[in-house]
């Protein structure tokens, strides 16, 4: 029997509220939600669009899935899928979720003295399995400290181990995490250990708790605090990594022996201080504290392959010793290298988003090609990959091919990207993480790109809608783990609202580009995301009211413009908007052939 009560988890995701009139409704109880609360919608007047809008949104296609638009009044001029959308949106109530009770400290403290060694290690597991950026634990050493010597320091390390594992899903079925503190509860134990500890000379294993929280903080959106520990962390590493490369150390007092295992442990968490560093500047205007070649000066070995972590290495307890040979890079990389990998992987992704935050391609003598920086962000339905449409322009022209393969590169990626998640998922090893995320994110906005503008990849992408749906369905479960997920999410559903309206109101779009959508363009390529839906629909409300304005004004054509080409109405945006000065072009030179020559064999090693 179907029932008008329904959940807040259920409404945001769009799917009915399967209930027998109490909590939990069957779908949080399936997910071992504790906070489900069924309460009534708001009322409308607009009964029958509402039942449309809401049997519209259970499909998982994002072709149906539209945001609530503003407060705004639709206008005559605005386009019919406009209005549209506005009767039949379904109004969001007010959230009434029952607040989880909170574990004070001397409780929190109580739980983890009694913990048992099963639930330890099972937790252990969860964490390095799910976790890679931070497979900085060693079960052996960890268990041998927490058995002996209970300190509060390693309280306060599974309290955060604790608190990040839950917030995988297979996790919450287990009986171990159904009973024990509440995510938030476990990390704020920990802040509390941590404020009297950050002050006393650097221990590796509060560097851990710090790393460990950095990232809980990160996905649940307290990016303040997050980037606060994270310095710290840092810092602490820092001059304990000093105390033992200096010839003359200031401070001697934090010095000690070492054995191979315990130094092998602080390698790796030396270098999950610059992953993380890597993680939590990206996509914003804070410069990293750590860069290859300054982990390089401080004299930092490689990171130390999977065998050396399991079982040390003799040439890690005298770094200073063994430079040379620490830093050179290894003749081949293979599994055992995978966390040095993946730190190159986070260098490069760094570099990458510190371009695309840099004004991108607009940077005076940038020579970095990056594909998604040179399709345009609104083509048209005849489009094809031709490179910039806006200034700067370059000066030269391509190589044949040039943009049709790097459209394939491009789009290949975002498919590639969901594909391995989907497998992951499949595979039951779902990969849950902040930065995987952010690339399923980054995937499902260009499967969405290349679906309403097949073109752009020359028809190269018949799977564009499929990949869509399941990086959608990732993000939808990704967000039940993570606060970062909403934001994601609504960013895509205003993609594809704006891409779908551009497709079918062409005239209303004709001659706009990227700048009359600067918002939802900006969070396209946001790490540390914002809601700023808000935004997002008044740039489009304004485009269309814009478009709708001048719908009948004939625009004079360029002469030299051939008004069959595909990219006719791309070209005709230099006659219309003044987007620069025109010797912005003098910055660009004929670099294709250095680009050909350069040898990039060594871009992944952590040299």
């Amino acid at each position: 029997m179907r029932s008008s009560l329904s959940c807040e988890f259920c409404r945001k995701s769009k799917v009915k509220c399967v209930n027998s009139g109490s909590a939990p409704c069957a779908r949080c109880d399936r997910l071992n939600r504790s906070d489900c609360e069924l309460t009534r919608p708001a009322s409308t007047s607009a009964k029958r669009g509402t039942k449309r809008a809401r049997r519209a949104a259970s499909s998982v296609s994002l072709d149906a899935v539209h945001p609530a638009p503003t407060a705004e009044p639709p206008t005559p001029q605005r386009s019919e899928a406009l209005q549209d959308v506005s009767a039949h949106a379904t109004p969001c109530p007010l959230p009434i979720a029952r607040q989880v009770p909170a574990w004070d400290k001397n409780a929190v403290d109580e739980y983890l003295t009694s913990i048992s060694q099963g639930v330890i290690l099972k937790a252990l597991n969860v964490f390095t399995s799910k976790f890679p950026e931070l497979r900085i634990l060693q079960p052996s050493l960890f268990m041998g400290e927490y058995q002996n010597d209970r300190s509060m320091e390693s309280k306060a390390l599974l309290a955060t181990v604790l608190a990040v594992s839950k917030k995988q899903m297979p996790a919450l079925k287990e009986s171990w995490a159904k009973g024990s503190p509440n995510k938030e509860s476990l990390a704020s134990y920990a802040r509390g250990i941590l404020s009297d500890c950050i002050l006393q000379p650097p221990k590796v294993i509060v560097v851990q708790v710090l790393l460990i929280l950095t990232l809980y903080e990160w996905g649940v959106r307290d990016f303040q605090k997050a980037w606060m520990h994270c310095g710290i962390a840092i810092r602490m590493m820092q001059s304990l990594h000093s105390s033992r490369v200096a010839p003359y150390p200031l401070d001697i007092s934090h010095s000690s022996e070492r054995d191979d295992r315990s130094a092998v442990a602080e390698t790796r968490t030396y270098w999950a201080c610059f992953i993380l560093d890597c993680t939590i500047n990206s996509g914003t205007y804070n410069p990293r504290m750590l860069t290859m070649s300054e982990m390089k000066n401080l004299k930092v070995p490689r990171s130390p392959t999977s065998v050396e972590f399991a079982f040390g290495s003799d040439t890690a307890t005298h770094p200073a010793d063994h430079q040379t040979s620490d830093n050179s890079p290894p003749v081949t990389l293979d599994m055992g290298h995978s966390f040095e990998i993946m730190a190159s992987g986070f260098d490069i992704n760094a570099a990458v988003m510190a371009f695309l935050f840099n004004d991108g391609r607009r940077a005076p003598g940038i020579m970095m090609m990056l594909h998604r920086e040179y399709f345009p962000f609104l083509p048209t339905s005849d489009s094809v990959p031709c490179g910039p449409i806006d200034h700067p322009l370059l000066e030269a022209e391509a190589p044949p091919g040039w943009w049709d393969d790097g459209a394939q590169q491009l789009f290949g990626s975002a498919e590639h990207i969901i594909s391995l998640l989907k497998e992951a998922s499949e595979c039951g090893v779902p990969v849950m993480t902040p930065f995987s995320g952010f690339c399923a994110f980054l995937a499902c906005f260009g499967n969405l790109y290349v679906y309403r503008f097949p073109k752009m990849n020359l028809h190269r992408s018949p799977r564009a809608k499929e990949l869509m749906e399941s990086g959608f369905e990732y993000l939808e479960e990704f967000q039940n783990a993570w606060d970062l997920g909403s934001g994601w999410i609504k960013t895509i559903q205003n993609s594809s609202l704006l891409y779908e309206r551009a497709t079918s109101e062409i005239r209303l779009y004709r001659g706009k580009s990227r700048f009359d959508f600067e918002t939802l363009h900006q969070s396209v390529h946001e790490f540390r995301v914002v809601d700023r839906s808000d935004q997002h629909m008044q740039q489009i409300h304004r485009a269309e009211r814009d478009g709708a304005s001048h719908v009948d004004t004939p625009t004079r054509e360029a002469p030299s413009l051939d008004e069959h080409s595909p990219n006719a109405n791309l070209e005709n945006l230099h006659s219309v908007v003044d987007l620069g000065p025109g010797d912005d072009q003098g910055q660009w030179p004929n670099w294709w052939s250095i680009l050909e020559e350069a040898d990039f064999s060594g871009a992944f090693m952590a040299s």
